[in-house]
């Protein structure tokens, strides 16, 4: 069963007013290795959570759904795919928030 979750991020403003673009960790599987993907997001779908950098970048948490998890690992899918994987990914357990 799917849960609702956030996943920490960065994110910056893109292209339209309410369109961001999202940096995240990715894990590769089987190998276990960090891998950073990029994916858009729109209106409530990222929550801004701190000041932006120089570049525009600021902490976020981008909206998505947990499907299974491990100790270590959940996989996610994502509002919007990634440009590199789609939009079903694993990432870290600790980047994943549940209320």
């Amino acid at each position: 069963m799917a849960t609702e979750c956030r996943i920490r991020c960065r994110a910056r403003s893109g292209l339209f007013a309410d369109e961001c673009v999202v940096r995240l960790q990715a894990v590769c599987p089987p190998e276990g290795e960090e891998k950073e993907v990029s994916c858009l997001a729109y209106g409530s779908s990222i929550e801004k959570k701190g000041d932006a950098d120089q570049q525009g970048e600021y902490p976020a948490e981008l909206h998505a759904y947990r499907i299974a998890e491990t100790e270590t690992h959940s996989a996610v899918v994502l509002p919007q795919p990634t440009f590199e994987n789609g939009a079903s990914i694993l990432v870290r357990s600790d980047h994943v928030i549940v209320d």
